[in-house]
Parts: C-alpha cells; sequence; structure tokens
C-alpha cells in the first residue's frame, strides 16, 4: 500500500507509519519480548504503559521484527489531539493491516504514544477497540492510559498489560546495554548503575554514554510523573564527551522532535545535517531513523532526549532557543501549517504564525486539517485574533467542522472589515471570497462567489503559487457540488497540472478524482473510468484528503454502474463510499442516497431491507449547496414505491421536487417514480425537464417516462419514435438502466419496437434479455442467462445465424438451447416462445409497484 504524501512532523505519514528498526546499539531481552508475545497471544487488547524513557517503542519494534507475524505500525502526534487527524490515520493504519498475511497467528496493529488522544478524539479509538476488524490484535503504548474504559477490558481479560514492574533494565542488562553503544564497564559499575537509575533505560543509555561513574539519590518517573531534571544533568555530560561538532550540533537539532538531513543543517546552521545525524545514531544517542521524505531519511528523538535538550538551550541561551523556533516555523511552514505555526508562537512572533495561517490556510483545509487550524486560530494572541484574513479563515474552518452558526458569525465579522479603516483590507478579497465557498450554504449565493473566487485569481493582486493551485481545485470542487460540472471541468483539469506543479501530488490526485466525477456527471464515462483508474495508480488511498471528499472514487464507480443499469454493481461501489465516511460535505453522504435508489431500482426486498435504514443518516437542508432534502425524498419516495405505498410515494415527491426543480438526476428519478404511481401528469413534467442541455445518460429516462405516457395515451407513432431516440443515446455507452427496470408496460412497448424494426437492434435484444430476466420468475425451471441472452434475441429480426455470430456460440449450440428455451416456455417454435416470453413479460412481479396499482 502506498502511504500518503509525507510532511515534516507532526503529519510525517511515511514516519508515522513506519516501525522503528531495532538499532546498532539495541540488546536483546528474551524475557521481556517473551512475555510481550503471550500477552499479545492471549488477548485481544495489549497495553504497554509506562512514562517516557522506559523504552516502550524500542521494545516493541524489536518484537515486531522477530514475531512471526503481521505486524502494522501507527505512532501519534500532537495532532491526533483532533478527532479528523486521528481518524485518518487510523483508517490508514487499519488498510494497511489488510494487506498483512492473514493469520494465524493474526496480524497486530500497534499504536504508539496513545497519551497524545485527546477528549475530542477520544472516540475514534475507543471504537477501534470495542469493534476493531476482524481478526486483528491490537498493542496500544504510551505514557498513561487513554480513558477508554480499558480497565473493564483487563478485568473480563479481554486485555493485558506491561508495565513499569517490568520494563526497567536488570543490572545484567546494564551491562550488556554498555557493551552494545562501545562503553562496556564492570559489573560492581553495572549494578551501582542499576541501582541508581532504578534501570530507567534512558537514565542508563545516557549515563554509560556521559561516562557518569555514580547516579544516586534518583528515583525515576512512574505514573505519568514529570520527567526528572537527571536527564539534563545526563545529556550535559553526554555533550561534553562528544566531538566538539557534534555536541555543538545536537542542542539546536533537538528543536524538533522530528526532523530530516536538511531541516537538521538548517537548525544547526551545517550544511551536512544529514551527516551529523549519523554520526548522532552512531554515537548512540538516543535517535532514530523513521521511514524517508523526498530521499532523505526521517529521524525522530527520543522525547526524553528533545525535551531535556530544549530546557537545557532554554536555560544557556533563551533568545537562541527563540530563533531556532522561528527557523522551524519558516522551514516546515509549507509543508505543515499545524506545527510550524506551533514553533512561530512557541518563537514569540504571532505575526509570522498568523502569516502562515493566511498563506497555507487552504492547502491545509483541502488535506483536510480543518480542526488543527481552528485550535491555531484560537491560540493567536490580539490583535492577530481580530485581524479579518484570520476570521474569514476560522469561519471556513468551523463551518467543515459543522458549527454553521459560529462560521456565519465569523464570515460577517470578517465581512464587515471591507467597509471599514481595517489595515489589511487590500489582502482579504480572495482570502474571503475563498472562504466562503466553504461557508455559504444557499446554491445561488454559492454560484456567485464561485464566479467572483475565480475572476480574483487574475485580479489586481494575482494569486500564484501554491495558493493558486489550492484555489482552483476549491472553486472546481465547488462548482461540480452546484452541479455546474461543465464548468468545473476546465478549472479541475488547470487544478490536476498545477497542484503537480506546485509539488502537491496528494491534491493533484484530489483534483484528479473530481475531475473523473465532473466527467462521469456530464456523461463522459469513460473519460470518467480512466480519470479513476489514473488516481488509483497514482496510490492515492490512504492521502489525507480522503477524509473529506469519502472515496469520491467508489462514488463515480457507483454513479456509472446505476445509470448503466448494473444496481448490483453500483449497490458495491455505493456501500464502499459510505464506508469510507468523511465529513458532511463528503460523497459518503450522497453515497447512502444513490444507495438506497440503487436497491430500490434492484428490486430485490432482502437489499433493500439492508439499507433502508441509511435514510435517516441523510440530512434534509441544504449543506454548501447540496440539495439534500430532494436526495433524501426521492430516496425516500423510492423506498415508499418499493413497498406499495404510491400515495405516500407522490406525496413525498410533490413536496421536495417543487423545491429544487432543476436537477437533472432527482428529475429522472422522480419522472419513473410518478409513471409507477400512475400519476401520468407528473411524471410527463419531470421528464419535460430532461430535455435541452441535459446529459445523454439522463435524457433516456425522460425519454423513456414520455414514451410510455404516449402509448398510455394512445399516441403509438409518438411512443416509438421516442424510444428510438432514446435506444439511439443508450447504445452509444451501453446504458441499459431506462430500459431494464421490471414493468410490464415496459416489457410490451420494447417488444412492439421489435417488430417494427430499430436501427439499434443488438442492443435493443440485449436489452428485451433483462426484461426476461425480471419477469423469468413465473418459470418453474428458470433459464439460464446465455438462454436469456438468446431469447431477447429471438424477438428480433436477427435470423438464427447472426444469433450465434453476435453470441459467439456454435450453431449446434444455439440449437441446444433453443431446445431448452421451448421446452421451458412449453412450446414448439421461435414464433410461440417470443408470444409466450411477451405474455410473460406482461405479468408485473409479484409485490411490485406494478402489482399493486
Amino acid at each position: 500500500m502506498q502511504t500518503p504524501r509525507p510532511a515534516i512532523a507532526p503529519g510525517v505519514a511515511v514516519a508515522l507509519l513506519t516501525r522503528p528498526s531495532p538499532g546498532p546499539h539495541v540488546i536483546g531481552r528474551p524475557p521481556l519480548l517473551r512475555r510481550l508475545d503471550d500477552l499479545v497471544e492471549r488477548h485481544r487488547i495489549t497495553l504497554v504503559l509506562a512514562p517516557a524513557g522506559y523504552g516502550k517503542t524500542t521494545l516493541l519494534g524489536t518484537w515486531a521484527a522477530q514475531a512471526g507475524r503481521g505486524v502494522a505500525w501507527l505512532s501519534l502526534t500532537e495532532a491526533d489531539r483532533h478527532a479528523d487527524h486521528l481518524a485518518r490515520g487510523v483508517a490508514v493504519a487499519v488498510a494497511a493491516c489488510d494487506g498483512l498475511p492473514p493469520g494465524p497467528p493474526e496480524p497486530v496493529l500497534i499504536i504508539d504514544d496513545v497519551h497524545l488522544v485527546g477528549e475530542d478524539s477520544r472516540p475514534v479509538l475507543r471504537n477501534l477497540i470495542e469493534q476493531p476488524p476482524s481478526g486483528l490484535r491490537i498493542v496500544l503504548s504510551g505514557r498513561a492510559a487513554p480513558q477508554l474504559r480499558l480497565s473493564r477490558l483487563i478485568a473480563s481479560g479481554e486485555a493485558g498489560r506491561l508495565g513499569t514492574d517490568e520494563l526497567p533494565f536488570t543490572a545484567d542488562e546494564v551491562d550488556l546495554v554498555g557493551r552494545a553503544i562501545g562503553h562496556p564497564i564492570s559489573a560492581d559499575r553495572a549494578s551501582r548503575l542499576h541501582a541508581g537509575t532504578g534501570g530507567w533505560p534512558v537514565a542508563v543509555r545516557l549515563a554509560l554514554i556521559a561516562g557518569s561513574s555514580h547516579v544516586g539519590g534518583f528515583r525515576p518517573p512512574t505514573e505519568g510523573q514529570p520527567i526528572p531534571e537527571l536527564p539534563e544533568y545526563l545529556i550535559e555530560s553526554v555533550l561534553d564527551n562528544l566531538p566538539a561538532d557534534l555536541s555543538e550540533f545536537v542542542l539546536p537539532a533537538c528543536t524538533c522532535d522530528w526532523l530530516t538531513g536538511e531541516l537538521a543543517g538548517a537548525l544547526a546552521g551545517v550544511p551536512n545535517g544529514s551527516e551529523q545525524l549519523e554520526r548522532a545514531v552512531a554515537a548512540g544517542l538516543p535517535l532514530e531513523r523513521r521511514g524517508a521524505f523526498r530521499g532523505d531519511p526521517v529521524y525522530r528523538w527520543h522525547p526524553v532526549m528533545a525535551q531535556a535538550a530544549r530546557e537545557i538551550l532554554r536555560r544557556r541561551d533563551p533568545e537562541r532557543c527563540r530563533r531556532l523556533d522561528l527557523v522551524a516555523a519558516r522551514a516546515i511552514g509549507a509543508l505543515d501549517t499545524f506545527t510550524a505555526a506551533t514553533h512561530a508562537l512557541r518563537g514569540r512572533d504571532p505575526e509570522f504564525a498568523a502569516e502562515l495561517l493566511r498563506t497555507h490556510w487552504l492547502v491545509a483545509v483541502l488535506r483536510g486539517e480543518s480542526d488543527q487550524l481552528v485550535e491555531l486560530c484560537g491560540r493567536l494572541p490580539a490583535p492577530w485574533s481580530e485581524d479579518p484574513e484570520i476570521l474569514a479563515v476560522e469561519a471556513a474552518c468551523r463551518r467543515n467542522a459543522g458549527d454553521a452558526a459560529g462560521a456565519l458569525s465569523l464570515e460577517r465579522r470578517a465581512t464587515a472589515t471591507l467597509h471599514g479603516p481595517g489595515a489589511r483590507i487590500s489582502g482579504l478579497g480572495p482570502t474571503l471570497s475563498l472562504a466562503r465557498l466553504f461557508v455559504l450554504d444557499d446554491a445561488t449565493a454559492l454560484g456567485v462567489e464561485s464566479v467572483c473566487a475565480l475572476e480574483g485569481l487574475s485580479g489586481p493582486t494575482p494569486v500564484d503559487g501554491v495558493q493558486r493551485a489550492c484555489a482552483l481545485l476549491l472553486i472546481g470542487w465547488t462548482e461540480l457540488r452546484l452541479r455546474h460540472a461543465r464548468a468545473a471541468l476546465p478549472i479541475l483539469a488547470e487544478a490536476v497540472a498545477h497542484c503537480r506543479a506546485e509539488g502537491l501530488d496528494d491534491l493533484a490526485d484530489r483534483a484528479r478524482a473530481n475531475l473523473g466525477f465532473a466527467l462521469a456527471f456530464v456523461g463522459d464515462f469513460r473519460g470518467a473510468e480512466a480519470a479513476v483508474a489514473e488516481t488509483e495508480a497514482a496510490g492515492s488511498e490512504s492521502a489525507t484528503w480522503r477524509r473529506t471528499d469519502g472515496a469520491i472514487e467508489w462514488f463515480t464507480r457507483g454513479w456509472v454502474a446505476f445509470w448503466r443499469g448494473d444496481p448490483a454493481a453500483a449497490m458495491d461501489a455505493f456501500q464502499r463510499a459510505v464506508d469510507q465516511g468523511g465529513g458532511l460535505i463528503s460523497y459518503a453522504h450522497l453515497a447512502r442516497c444513490w444507495l438506497l435508489d440503487a436497491a430500490v431500482d434492484s428490486g430485490d426486498p432482502a437489499a433493500i431491507r439492508r439499507v433502508e435504514g441509511m435514510l435517516d443518516d441523510i440530512p434534509d437542508q441544504t449543506t454548501q449547496g447540496l440539495p439534500w432534502a430532494v436526495y433524501r425524498g426521492v430516496a425516500e419516495a423510492g423506498l415508499l414505491v418499493s413497498r406499495g405505498s404510491s400515495d405516500s410515494a407522490v406525496k413525498v415527491l410533490d413536496k421536495v421536487i417543487a423545491s429544487e426543480p432543476g436537477i437533472p438526476a432527482a428529475n429522472v428519478q422522480a419522472a419513473e417514480l410518478y409513471w409507477r404511481c400512475g400519476a401520468l401528469d407528473a411524471a410527463r413534467r419531470q421528464a419535460a425537464l430532461l430535455r435541452g442541455e441535459v446529459p445523454g445518460y439522463l435524457r433516456i429516462g425522460g425519454l423513456v417516462v414520455e414514451a410510455l405516457c404516449e402509448r398510455r395515451s394512445g399516441a403509438i407513432g409518438t411512443a416509438h419514435g421516442l424510444l428510438e431516440e432514446a435506444l439511439a443515446l443508450g447504445a452509444e455507452q451501453s446504458l441499459f438502466r431506462a430500459f431494464a427496470r421490471p414493468d410490464p408496460d415496459l416489457a410490451r412497448l420494447l417488444a412492439e419496437h421489435a417488430d417494427l424494426g430499430t436501427a439499434h437492434e443488438q442492443f435493443l435484444a440485449r436489452a428485451l434479455t433483462r426484461q426476461h430476466a425480471a419477469a423469468a420468475y413465473a418459470l418453474i425451471e428458470p433459464l439460464s442467462p446465455r438462454e436469456l441472452e438468446v431469447l431477447g434475441r429471438l424477438q428480433t429480426s436477427m435470423s438464427t445465424a447472426d444469433i450465434a455470430a453476435e453470441l459467439h456460440i456454435s450453431a449446434n449450440t444455439l440449437k441446444s438451447h433453443l431446445k431448452a428455451i421451448y421446452r421451458k416456455l412449453g412450446v414448439d417454435n421461435r414464433r410461440d416462445a417470443v408470444l409466450e416470453a411477451r405474455r410473460r413479460g406482461e405479468r408485473p412481479p409479484s409485490g411490485s409497484a406494478s402489482s399493486a396499482r
């Protein structure tokens, strides 16, 4: 599985999904490894809990390397206090587990640093623990247990625990550590060092590197107590024993817990950061490699080392410490806005933190990090917290988090400054316009703002670079949500190119995924399938933006399958989109609507029962231009029709369709449902809305309903003219949905059309095959799929030789199929077989809306 596009911490996606490899100075601890193996084998959940410095991560990395079972890894960061961030990480880690070899022994997911889980994100981890994927064991490691009702699991035997009483080094292991790092000591000194440190692994290692002969009067931390001052003393001693240039490198390099050689070099002011980091690893310092970023290894300091080193530097030179935070902020600003702004605030430069938010807010939001930006906006002091651009950014983020009222209030405060003497008015226009694309719900207002935002990109202050790339993606995405798919196509295509040029590969994939759906929406199904395949080939399955767009590729697949008349494939794809999850404006919610519609199309009562509960999860108010009430109402009407409640279905349709009359996909379904309910005038009105500039796959449904209505009123010639037009559109891209619905009137119309002759004989034959498949319930011995294909073609003017050639079968095989068809239908010849098939096709399936009329 491909990992998301990496960024320096806390979004070092590759590193966070990469388990640490045992370093050259790690000792074997067989008894502890056996104990861990036993816990994992006997319990569904294993807890490894102890304060910092007890070697939890090292132990788990060593165990994973020799466990003999599949192990996936997820390291948490400060950003995982936010639910969306943690949900994305967990989803990626669980997806990685799917690629592990199946048990026995069962695969394991290790989640490290679980103490970083916040109150808001706690339910995400709780859901994973209480409803884990089948056949997966979970190890939770951290300084303290998050409040996840773990005591209950321990009491019930579902969870086991490894803690501070078992993790410290023994005296013999202290001796082994000394040998491993190249500082062998006597047994007596090992015993004294063990007594002085309590076997606290990080203190033992630092003392050995520092060459300290004695550590006395000391108690290691337990039960989550603060880290003692001992590491600062030991690190200062370690630095005294390092070569001068390496010693000068270490303290500034500890400014960031996670770093690359490039970042470390910028912090320490040296050109060879990677080389110095490797020297630190070789010297035995608590530093480990975790994956790579742009070909440069990613490193992580042990938190005890990083925290103590920063405190030493702060005591020695507080001004330099502040400047280093600003160096870090500038180095990673474009890669990780959250951490960069945090460093800027730590460096006491709120103006720079605010500028980072103004500059990089859109790329962060499009990657699904709205909740983190809200936190940063809240941490800015006045007057920056009242900056109109910051207010606009916070408004967009709060709307994405579901706080519509708060977002609108912030947006109004930001807008008010346009008419006042504010100092930053000149730069507010593009930011406010783009932010309003998240805040506004009314479709008309949103459409106007989208046009303004696009014009603003080339206004008096042109928007370039990363901001332009992200703005194009947002505007194209907005136009698509407004169902302006043709307008969205060139914008999204440009967004793909600009994002790729700016190195935003993950957002280029998001733009291309949206481009794929735009192509499907306008009716270019083949182009849509190609765009989806290209996005998948890019390996973006785990990209962070998926939490926002909710598996748009699966929705696109479902859309294509639905209108092609394959409800089973549509239901599968829409279900996958639902399972992907996402926020209110994701395609997961939309997939619920269309999953219900596909189930109704299938006519399968069991399938309908499985999904009908989803109706309650669909919103009923327009949100950011999406007319949920219409989508929900059509789905509800379809369910009512499937139950035979035609009058109730008509009432629902009358209510919702009038509120938003210009939604072609809803108009098609409404026309069909009105027809099935016997409301011919309403069906005609909905079908009439599908004339003009409407994609062919939607126009077909309107033509078929109009044809049925004309036939019912006696205008036979007009009916067949409309049907021939529909067949022409359907044959172009194999669109069968409008012809495959089980309907006696439709079956009769298709059969009559076959007698009259058509320019699309093969397509009509396949449509008739589908009608026969729906009517085959009445046979004691059902026709096979191949026999249904033959029967469909018997009703056309095709000769037996033509039928055999099209189906790629021999004449003898065709004769065998004909004999079986005649026997099952109780007839002796082709003419009688066609008549009997039509007679059966005119009998509605039991329980259908037609039979209820």
